[in-house]
């Protein structure tokens, strides 16, 4: 089932990614990868949807079973933070293209 999802949910995705075009189209998004293959068996190599995630699937895997309690806190902080970030950028476009205003 997660599979269907995630087959549908591809597009989406990708244009999402398009800024980052060439970081794919010149690095390891653009051929399977070993972790792709060694994880998922030889059906990856055709599963568009998840050669997108595969690099960040693998430094997660080896941040977690790898990385110090301190690695995984930074990693964690990092992320919230991207998200507070972002979350305040979409509220603030959301208000400027609907005339809304902020509350």
């Amino acid at each position: 089932m997660t599979e269907i999802f995630s087959a549908l949910g591809f597009p989406a995705r990708v244009l999402g990614r398009l800024p980052l075009l060439f970081r794919y189209a010149f690095s390891a998004g653009s051929k399977p990868s070993s972790y792709g293959l060694d994880r998922y068996g030889p059906s990856y190599k055709f599963r568009l949807w998840m050669r997108l995630d595969a690099m960040d699937l693998e430094s997660i895997e080896v941040l977690i079973n790898y990385g110090s309690d301190a690695d995984i806190e930074a990693f964690r902080a990092s992320n919230l933070a991207t998200m507070g970030t972002t979350s305040v950028v979409v509220r603030i476009l959301r208000c400027s293209l609907f005339s809304l205003d902020i509350r």
